[in-house]
């Protein structure tokens, strides 16, 4: 499980190095509207809250999680 403090701002650069992800990966993803983020002085910044949201939408569930929600 990654460390999320739901109550931390984080920049672009500490999202991409928190979920081990390049700093494009991140920056695209804020760019496409992806990860929620604010504009403060010209920096992009995350909530810890941001970034659960956005792990929380790129799961993919495994097989076996989409038979036992079907059955």
């Amino acid at each position: 499980m990654i460390g999320v403090d739901k109550k931390s701002v984080y920049s672009i650069r500490e999202v991409a190095r928190l979920l081990r992800v390049s700093y494009g990966t991140i920056d695209k993803a804020a760019r496409e509207k992806k990860i929620s983020h604010y504009r403060l002085g010209g920096k992009r910044v995350c909530s810890g809250e941001d970034v659960q949201m956005f792990l929380d939408r790129s799961r993919v569930c495994s097989v076996n999680e989409e038979n036992s929600v079907t059955a």
